[in-house]
């Protein structure tokens, strides 16, 4: 699956006033909240982000900066003084990180090197720490010039929106506006916002505002692919503006004087360590807490071989019988693989153990420039070298296979290029948020210009690899509510820890991508060869039609990266049989919607009409993890019960390291 900063759980939004008046006391030292798992907005079909807990519920875990400064007063002139002391003390106390984030703002441009290694080296890096606001100053001139140019053309328009909003504006100083924030944003969740006149109508400029451009936007008389370019430029500038991102939060101030500026002090430091670890943008989960091989990726299992680009890990049997067909994942060139195995309850790797598969997993090894020249023709051979190892390991002649997002293109080449051969090493495949036709309308996609197209390519060549970072600023960019400005009031306005999150920490823990198969990645983009037929693998072009294995497709239904109509498209061009099911939840939260997660929902439907739509409305809601019905899928097709081997590997490929093995730490 593609990087990206995952919702599954927004940090604490803004907490209601109602908690913030209570009477000040010593911040608690507790856990951060744990973020609810998302509710589906609309069964089968939403859009929605994953919701969150608010912000506020709990104090997290900070280190104290200053004993006295956490001994909140009751009231009075004495009160009083001893708040305006302990603001002062821990100023004092803290001035060195201070004067440290001046020195790196202020100082940037200073130094020409143009590096960002950890320090703010120039103006460049300066302006990349808060790309949701300036995340290419090209691209946003270009948009700007461009509604210039339109607004002339179309001057009725500039001004019926000037009009529209100062007529809001009258009702709004009037107290007479309706406007209020739209089901499930919580940025404005503080009572102040609703019940303080200045803070209301703040509010409700901002969202009147808002829609005035969003309105404005749509009425443009551009092409609809150039709408949603400017759209989504529009869109980061108006986010970022929004109130809740002030100091002047109401949240933020009230938590300030409940801890006699502790909160800012600390807000402060999680700045600054943002700027030095985290390219400047603010931290989704609280790093070094959840441990790999401790924490998550605990399913035992042993590395039974290891390449120069991947290692194979075979997962010990937990039944007394196994099936015969050994069940072979494939984890996406650009992720970790233990994001099929995160906490025990939430492993799709000790699910399929359980259900009496005999699991093997790739883990991919982190490209440096030395590997700049790896491909695809790089990853589907590994991925069939792979097979072959399996193959001989368990003694059957073929295998099933797994696939998502990338890994999935890479399944699917490499499925193709089998048919091309005659070989049915393949029996089943199973193929997750896999998309295909890259000419099938994508928020990505609709931004993925000739020029931006270009230019990556020039940069992803000059350095030799795509960093995993860049990925998910691109990919935090495009929702960013939710994936940048929720955290920025969390750790800075609030002085919060970002959660300590499985699927946070995974998310966060990157890898790059090779050049070679980042350009044939954008070529893919581009010029949509996979289904034009100009795919080659190994030099043989590769037919989608051809492929017949039984094949289980499975998507999100508000999956904003490989959107599930986009995905049926895709699983239609490939011949055989096929189960397309559409669980609830995004892009990440789709695939590990597990049994433990009560709201957990799918669609099915038993016709595969050419419309999408026309399939989801004949189709059923069932209200459970799609994994039980991969399993009843995948059973059938795994072949006879026999007994679990006692050990693991075999004399041709002996066990060398204990699961996660070594590639997964680098």
């Amino acid at each position: 699956m593609a990087r990206q900063p995952v919702s599954k759980s927004k940090p604490p939004a803004a907490a209601p006033a109602k908690r913030a008046a209570a009477a000040p006391a010593k911040p608690t030292a507790s856990a951060p909240a744990k973020p609810s798992t998302a509710a589906p907005a609309k069964r089968a079909s939403a859009a929605a982000p994953a919701k969150a807990p608010r912000a506020a519920r709990k104090s997290v875990q900070q280190a104290p900066l200053a004993a006295d400064a956490a001994v909140m007063p009751t009231g009075g002139e004495e009160a009083e003084q001893r708040v305006t002391q302990a603001i002062a003390h821990n100023l004092q106390a803290n001035q060195e990180a201070v004067q440290k984030l001046l020195r790196m703002v202020w100082g940037a441009g200073q130094s020409g090197s143009g590096k960002s290694g950890g320090d703010i080296a120039d103006v460049g890096y300066a302006t990349g720490m808060l790309p949701s606001v300036n995340p290419n100053l090209k691209e946003l001139g270009s948009v700007a010039k461009k509604l210039t140019s339109l607004m002339f053309k179309r001057p009725d328009l500039a001004f019926q929106n000037v009009a529209k909003f100062w007529q809001e504006q009258f009702r709004i100083y009037a107290g007479q506006s309706a406007l209020a924030p739209e089901k499930g944003d919580h940025r404005f969740d503080d009572s102040a916002w609703g019940s303080n006149p200045l803070y209301k109508q703040g509010m409700q400029t901002y969202l009147s505002l808002r829609k005035g451009i969003q309105e404005w936007v749509d009425a443009l008389p551009i092409e609809h692919k150039e709408v949603e370019r400017v759209r989504f430029t529009t869109s980061l500038l108006t986010e970022a503006l929004a109130p809740s991102n002030w100091p002047t939060n109401p949240a933020a101030l009230k938590r300030y004087l409940e801890t006699g500026g502790v909160s800012a002090v600390r807000g402060l430091q999680n700045m600054v360590d943002d700027i030095v670890h985290n390219g400047g943008m603010p931290s989704t989960v609280k790093r070094g807490v959840l441990k790999v091989g401790k924490d998550m990726a605990t399913t035992p299992g042993k590395v039974v071989y290891r390449s120069e680009v991947f290692e194979l890990i075979q997962y010990a049997p937990s039944t007394p019988d196994v099936r015969a067909r050994p069940f072979l994942m494939v984890p996406p060139q650009i992720n970790k693989f233990y994001f099929y195995d995160l906490s025990p309850k939430k492993s799709l790797i000790r699910f399929a153990v359980e259900s009496g598969l005999q699991v093997f997993t790739i883990s991919w090894r982190n490209p440096t420039e030395e590997q700049r020249d790896w491909n695809f023709d790089t990853y589907v051979g590994a991925i069939e070298e792979a097979m072959d190892v399996v193959c001989d390991i368990t003694g059957s002649p073929d295998c099933n296979i797994e696939g998502g997002c990338v890994a999935g293109i890479g399944v699917i080449a490499l499925l193709g290029s089998l048919a091309a051969r005659g070989s049915t090493k393949v029996h089943s495949a199973t193929l997750m948020v896999t998309l295909v036709d890259t000419s099938a309308e994508t928020q990505l996609g609709i931004l993925a210009t000739p020029g931006l197209l270009d230019m990556a390519s020039a940069n992803t060549q000059a350095h030799g690899v795509f960093e995993g970072a860049e990925m998910g600023k691109v990919f935090a960019m495009l929702r960013p509510n939710d994936l940048i400005w929720s955290y920025w009031v969390n750790n800075y306005l609030l002085g919060n820890d970002p959660p300590s999150f499985d699927v946070l920490a995974w998310n966060a823990d990157t890898t790059r991508m090779a050049a070679g198969m980042h350009l044939q990645i954008l070529d893919l983009v581009k010029n949509n060869t996979l289904v034009r037929g100009d795919f080659k693998v190994h030099g043989q072009p590769i037919s989608l039609g051809a492929i017949t294995c039984d094949q289980f497709w499975l998507t999100g239904s508000s999956d904003h990266i490989t959107p599930w109509r986009a995905c049926y498209a895709s699983a239609r061009m490939l011949g055989g049989q096929r189960e397309f099911v559409l669980s609830d939840g995004g892009h990440v939260q789709s695939m590990v919607s597990s049994p433990s997660n009560a709201k957990a929902s799918y669609h099915i439907a038993s016709h595969q009409p050419e419309d999408p739509d026309e399939w989801l409305a004949g189709s059923t809601e069932h209200r459970q993890s799609w994994w039980l019905h991969w399993r009843e899928w995948i059973t059938p097709r795994s072949g006879k019960l026999q007994p679990a081997p006692t050990a693991l590997g075999n004399a041709n490929h002996p066990p060398l390291d204990d699961a996660p093995g070594t590639y997964v730490f680098e």
